[in-house]
């Protein structure tokens, strides 16, 4: 700044005239910013103030704006400060969440038109949205997804991205057992969901999930021999549980862990109905004597069909 005033006054006529001088302005015109209140539509100010947190964070990283909502005289309004061309993006996506039918600011930054997506681009650089694709293991991949995509839904709800899925295509106890995972929405929530993910996929870390655990013995040498299959063939029957159910299922046979077993975790209800069909698996012939054939006559073949109350053979 004082360099600035020298370089001025060496400027300025010997007359002491102003002429070559810089004039006063306070600092919002000084980095070529400015300050806009928009008014928010009566209609509209019951989803902005219930999810007033979430649109701050959303328009200042979208924009890089400063903002903020404040109440005056029983109404509502937003306060932006910034670039005039970043300004002017704040108040269109105010105008589109107003209209949008929905209550979450995240679910509307995914219809945005590709004018205002371009015009969001040359503010910083580059996109602010961000999509990554993630490969699980098909344990982790029951864990992540949840019964019926439910653990997906509230990790996405806890991050704040646009879109958190499972692809069910890949839900398959197939050779490696590998499902992709593709999560999409601004780049901080996307980096925050990626890291929640990987927590659970690797660690089991699910502080905060409403998940609860149990652990089902293996007591059955055959059972333990099936398991111990190094081809991984009974694991992996054992993971397409996990994945149907919807919880993460892990095989222990560790004898300095205690009792071989095999745990399970995620929501009640997927963990009661994984371990339902484990218990069923682990009686199963077919999961049994996976390399055995064996011939049976019609009488016997009768009476384990009438002891299990279901067809054993087709």
């Amino acid at each position: 700044a004082a360099a600035a005033t020298a370089a001025g006054e060496a400027r300025s006529p010997a007359n002491g005239s102003s002429s070559g001088s810089v004039p006063f302005r306070d600092a919002g015109a000084a980095t070529g910013h400015e300050r806009r209140v928009i008014p928010i539509d009566l209609f509209a100010m019951g989803k902005f103030m219930e999810s007033e947190a979430q649109v701050e964070s959303y328009l200042q990283e979208l924009t890089s704006c400063t903002v903020k909502l404040e109440q005056v005289d029983g109404g509502l309004q937003l306060a932006a400060t910034g670039p005039p061309r970043a300004v002017d993006c704040v108040s269109e996506l105010v105008d589109l969440f107003t209209s949008f039918h929905g209550p979450r600011m995240e679910k509307m930054v995914t219809t945005l038109p590709a004018r205002l997506q371009s015009r969001l681009e040359s503010l910083g650089g580059r996109s602010p949205f961000e999509e990554r694709t993630l490969e699980l293991q098909g344990a982790a991949a029951g864990l992540v997804r949840g019964p019926s995509g439910r653990t997906a839904q509230q990790i996405r709800e806890r991050t704040g991205v646009a879109r958190c899925d499972v692809e069910a295509a890949e839900l398959t106890a197939g050779e490696g057992g590998v499902a992709r995972l593709r999560i999409g929405g601004l780049r901080s929530r996307v980096k925050a969901c990626a890291a929640l993910i990987e927590r659970l996929a690797t660690s089991w870390d699910v502080e905060g999930m409403d998940f609860v655990s149990r652990k089902i013995s293996i007591e059955r040498a055959l059972v333990m021999e099936r398991l111990e299959d190094p081809e991984g063939r009974a694991r992996r029957q054992l993971e397409a549980l996990g994945l149907s159910s919807g919880c993460g299922i892990k095989v222990d046979l560790d004898s300095g862990a205690g009792q071989p077993h095999v745990a399970l975790v995620g929501p009640s209800d997927a963990v009661e109905e994984a371990a339902r069909l484990a218990t069923e698996l682990f009686i199963d012939p077919t999961f049994l004597f996976d390399r055995c054939f064996v011939p049976l006559d019609e009488a016997l073949l009768g009476r384990l069909e009438e002891s299990r109350g279901r067809a054993v053979w087709e």
